[in-house]
């Protein structure tokens, strides 16, 4: 696994039309375990900003090839 810089947000691309904050701020409370301070759609992706950087996150990422 690589190591990178501790942040309290990150940018998820690649998530189908349609997909509201209701249901990424769900996705990552209730199945990554963090609480999720802002969700900020932008052109095409999200910035989501985390209360804390020193829980435990897993997140699954799904790449289309």
């Amino acid at each position: 696994m690589q190591k990178v810089a501790q942040t309290r947000s990150i940018i998820v691309r690649g998530i189908p039309a349609g997909v509201n904050k209701d249901f990424i701020l769900l996705y990552f409370e209730k199945h990554a375990g963090v609480d999720v301070t802002g969700i900020s759609p932008l052109d095409d992706h999200f910035v989501i900003t985390f209360a804390d950087f020193e829980g435990d996150c897993h997140v699954f990422l799904i790449a289309k090839i």
